[in-house]
This record gives structure tokens, sequence and C-alpha cells, in this order.
């Protein structure tokens, strides 16, 4: 027998009742029109501080765990919620929102919030805006609204801050000479996170000129690091590096393997492919599917992929490739 799915008047009386937050009834907010919401926002705003963070949280976890549920627009007025761990679970909830009606929120937060770690996350979430802005799916008004507003975050948060940092990563997207002034003057940091979230940026901004940097960081002590700069020489693809990486494929940390594995899918080459089958040969089980994946990554990215007889826009699906030729195109005016 089907199980039978719980309308909305019911999930809302659910909320109204403050339940223990179950998957069973919060499936009932899915897909909120405006009606809806709106007798939603009135049952929540009725419930106390914890019982509104639970429930967000539930939404959220709710949502990772089935495509098929979209709670935007339940998530979109939490974002001014008075408990900060409601507004953190919606910054994240709207992680996968592209409206750019959130942009004004979001630098509102990142600047306002008197959380750091809301204004952390705010700064952070706005750098998929930043890639919106350079594939040209961003009004110029927003784009220069983010980058005035993250430069500003540049003056007034310590530099030690996760918002400063974060900030730092999100405009990296958005690469020119004043942000790689800002790159370059974290990566001289003596904080070791500043310096992390340098090499992020470096990888971010595709902007060779850095690769240098993120080569020397393959070799650094710290799994961290060798991770950020695993991911960001494959964001340069930086073949020189390629030494460099194939030695990590074998690293003591897994995640740095991985990562090291998914940039030599990104660089491409035969040297990259033969690196890849080698490592698919290994009698290490989790290395072996680690390996599948990046080729499956390289026939991806190198495969002949005819987007003409497909409703796929290569564009949206390949950015880096955008950001290549139009700095391309720049270099050649």
């Amino acid at each position: 027998m089907a199980k039978k799915e719980i309308s909305f008047n019911e999930a809302l009386a659910f909320l109204r009742e403050g339940a223990k937050p179950d998957p069973k009834w919060l499936r009932g907010f899915n897909d909120l029109d405006k009606p809806s919401l709106a007798a939603f926002q009135s049952a929540w705003m009725s419930l106390s501080a914890d019982p509104r963070a639970k429930a967000a949280q539930a939404l959220h976890a709710l949502m990772q765990e089935d495509i098929e549920m979209h709670f935007g627009a339940a998530f979109r007025p939490m974002l001014s919620d008075a408990n900060p761990r409601v507004r953190l679970t919606a910054i994240s909830g709207l992680m996968e929102d592209e409206g750019q009606d959130l942009v004004e929120p979001l630098i509102h937060l990142m600047r306002n919030d008197p959380e750091e770690s809301v204004r952390a996350a705010a700064a952070g979430a706005l750098g998929r805006f930043a890639i919106l802005a350079e594939t040209d799916r961003l009004t110029p008004a927003r784009k220069r609204m983010i980058y005035e507003a993250v430069l500003k975050v540049f003056r007034t948060e310590e530099e030690s801050s996760p918002v400063y940092r974060n900030a730092l990563e999100s405009l990296a997207y958005t690469s020119n000479d004043v942000i790689a002034m800002y790159i370059r003057a974290a990566y001289a940091s003596d904080d070791e996170a500043l310096r992390t979230s340098a090499i992020v940026a470096m990888g971010r901004s595709q902007d060779r000129q850095f690769s240098e940097f993120v080569r020397e960081e393959l070799q650094n002590v710290s799994p961290k690091m060798r991770l950020e700069a695993a991911r960001a020489i494959g964001e340069l693809e930086d073949a020189d590096a390629m030494p460099e990486l194939s030695k990590l494929i074998d690293d003591t940390d897994m995640q740095v393997r991985e990562a090291a594995l998914e940039s030599l899918a990104v660089i491409g080459g035969e040297p990259a492919r033969s690196l890849l089958q080698a490592a698919v040969l290994s009698e290490d089980e989790e290395l072996v599917t680690l390996a599948e994946h990046a080729i499956e990554t390289y026939d991806f990215w190198h495969g002949e992929i005819d987007f003409s007889l497909t409703d796929i826009d290569e564009d949206v699906l390949k950015p880096r490739r955008v950001w290549q030729r139009k700095a391309t195109a720049k270099g050649e005016e």
C-alpha cells in the first residue's frame, strides 16, 4: 500500500503544535506558493527559538537527502530570523539557489550580522554569485554591489577572521589586479588559515601567475594545505604540476589523494590519463573507486560531447572553459 502523503495543512498543524521535526510531515512544505508561505511564516513565528532552529535543520537535512524537496521558499524569510542558528541554516539551505534577489540579503548579513559565523557563511555564499557575474548571468549592478561590499569587508574585518577568508575566496572568481593584490598579501601572511584561503583564491582566480605558489604548497606538511593546493592546481589547469600531483596519489590523506586524481582529470592529456588508469589497477579498493570516478570526470571534460544535440548548456556545465575563453579574448584585444 502506498504511503499517504501529508498535506500542507496537516504539516502546518504539526508545526504549530511544536511537534518533533519528522520528514513525514516536513515534506508538506515542499515548493510553497505565496499563500502557503504566508501561512507557514505565521506558524513559524509562533515557535520559540530552539524549535525553530531544530525545524530549520531538519528541513535542510531532508533537502540534502531528497533532491525532489525544495524548501527555498521557506528558507528565504529565515535569513532574517532572530535565531542565528536559523539564519546560518537558511544560508546553507539556499546554497543551490541562484536567484539574484538573494544578493542583497546576503550582503546585508555579511556586513551587519552580529554573529561572526553568520557573516562568514554569507560571505562564502556570495561566491556562487561571483561565478554568475563572470559568466554574464548576473546584472552589472549586482556584480558591482558584490565587489564593493567585499572590498569593504577587507577594510573592516580582521584578516584572521573567517569572514575575511571567505570573502577573499568568494571574490577571487572576479579576477583583477586589485583582487590579485589581496590574494598575494594573504599568502604572505603568518596566519596559516589565511594562507590556505589564499591558495583557494588562487585556484578560483584561474590566473596562471599563481601557479608557482600553488605547486609549492602541494608539498606542504599540512594535509589541509596540500588538499586545497591539489584542488587549486586543477582549477589552474597547470600541466607542469603533473609530477607533484602524481606523488599525491599516494598521499597519507585520502582527501588529498582524491583531489589530486580529480585535478589530473581536469588538466587532462595522455600523461594524466595514464596516471588515472594506473591508479585503477591499485590493490587499494578505496583508491580504485576514486580513480574510476576521476576517469569519468576526465571523459566529461575531455571527451567528445555534442551539446547541440542536448538541452544542456555547455557554458553552465563547463564554466571554467567560459572564463578561459574570455581571458584569452581579452588578452588578444
